[in-house]
């Protein structure tokens, strides 16, 4: 195994939108974002904070792929079963009983575990460290 690259990560997790950049020790300075593909033609540097669940109450998409596939399917009329959940960090805000068992709420009211919806939310930090790690392939190659 090669010597290990160090990468600093930061991660906006908010409350409307998310994002993150990184650099590597090696050049501090050298900042690095992702940018999300928001439509047709718009890039963005930050993606929405939500998180879609199929019928089956698993994890599909984060961020715009999560609002363009949901809108997608209830474009069809399909969309009945599948969970979006959209400003989730919000309802945590108010809860001055905040316990493992806290619950927020998908668009149309249906309760889920917050560790849960907060957890898949993880995928959006792996996704960030492929990201720095394909980078980092590609960089010191």
């Amino acid at each position: 195994m090669g010597d290990a690259t160090l990468c600093m990560v930061a991660f906006d997790f908010g409350t409307t939108y998310s994002g993150y950049a990184y650099s590597f020790c090696s050049e501090p300075l050298k900042v690095h974002t992702n940018r999300w593909q928001a439509g047709d033609k718009t890039i963005s540097y930050k993606t929405p904070t939500c998180v879609l669940l199929n019928k089956e109450e698993e994890f599909h998409s984060f961020g715009y792929d999560a609002e363009n596939h949901f809108a997608s399917l209830a474009e069809d009329d399909s969309h009945q079963g599948w969970l979006l959940f959209r400003h989730f960090k919000m309802s945590l805000h108010t809860n001055r009983n905040l316990s493992a068992a806290t619950t927020v709420p998908d668009i149309n009211g249906k309760q889920m575990p917050a560790m849960d919806i907060f957890s898949m939310s993880e995928i959006f930090k792996r996704t960030s460290h492929e990201c720095c790690t394909e980078t980092e392939s590609r960089h010191y190659r």
